[in-house]
């Protein structure tokens, strides 16, 4: 504190926070040292070879570290607070689910309060999910019953059928839909990280080749809402990457396109492949080309 008086006294009484010196983009403490002496070399009007300078930063750095330390824990933690996961196996619901009588904010991971969930909204609220779901995977569903709940699906039938009579990949398909609905209507503006572990589970190759039209929308709609988010999707689905590596193409294209359709550009997405060799996996970064093919496409990974 002597040593900030002394120097805020040298500099003309103004008071600086020496944690916004220090951007942290890389994490080298010789990096941070260099970085808050050059600034306080700037707030001296460039005297960059002063040495009271190197020894000011020489004395204020160790002080710094705890300060430093404890803005990594509050941002990472911060950072996890907005992390939304799904489970690669959604949990199958039931025909009939009894109903809890308790309020639920938020979808679990595995889908296993979905019914509940659902039945907890408003009629606005299940009326904006249900516009959400139409856009998106061309379903409405709704909730009957009161002690015991029975959610139903209609489809482009326009007939409601129990969520159990549909198939299988329904009761996967929808915990994810609903959580991104989620996500994208009432989180902050701030990043949120959706991660999503083989959303292709159990989906027959339209609906995975669908779910690239479901991420794509979720951030046009969250963009709308001002809200910012992202996705971490681990899948093996070549279904899903290549709608994925067509809507890349399509950005090169003039004119608009078709409905479930989008333009995306070769830097809204990064693919991380996982090769293993002589018992080590390897973690290699590509991307897609303008012509929507991968750049290093994993051999093996088809055939």
């Amino acid at each position: 504190l002597q040593i900030q008086q002394r120097y805020n006294e040298y500099n003309h009484g103004k008071n600086i926070d020496f944690m916004n010196l220090i951007s942290v983009s890389e994490f080298s403490l010789s990096a941070i040292k260099q970085e808050i002496q050059d600034k306080l070399a700037w707030y001296l009007g460039g005297q960059k070879t002063n040495k009271n300078i190197e020894t000011f930063t020489q004395l204020i750095f160790p002080s710094l570290l705890m300060s430093l330390l404890s803005y990594c824990d509050q941002y990472i933690t911060y950072y996890f607070r907005h992390c939304f996961y799904i489970t690669p196996l959604r949990f199958s619901t039931k025909r009939y689910v009894v109903d809890n009588e308790f309020a639920v904010n938020q979808v679990a991971p595995s889908g296993k309060n979905l019914v509940n969930f659902i039945a907890s909204l408003s009629r606005e609220e299940l009326d904006e999910l249900n516009s959400f779901l139409e856009n998106t995977i061309q379903t409405r569903i709704s909730i009957k019953g009161t002690m015991h709940t029975e959610l139903q699906v209609e489809m482009k039938d326009n007939i409601a059928y129990n969520i159990v009579d549909v198939g299988y990949g329904y009761t996967q398909l929808l915990p994810i839909a609903v959580q991104l609905w989620v996500v994208a209507r009432y989180q902050s503006e701030i990043e949120n990280t959706i991660v999503i572990e083989q959303p292709e589970v159990h989906l027959h190759p339209a609906l995975q080749s669908n779910l690239a039209h479901l991420f794509v929308y979720t951030l046009e709609y969250a963009k709308r809402n001002k809200i910012n988010v992202r996705f971490i999707i681990e899948t093996h689905s070549g279904y899903l990457i290549n709608r994925l590596g067509k809507y890349v193409y399509l950005n090169s294209t003039k004119g608009s396109v078709e409905p479930r359709m989008h333009k995306l550009s070769t830097d809204d997405i990064t693919i991380y492949l996982f090769n293993k060799s002589e018992g080590v996996t390897k973690l290699q970064s590509t991307k897609f080309d303008n012509d929507g093919a991968i750049i290093d496409w994993p051999i093996g990974f088809l055939d």
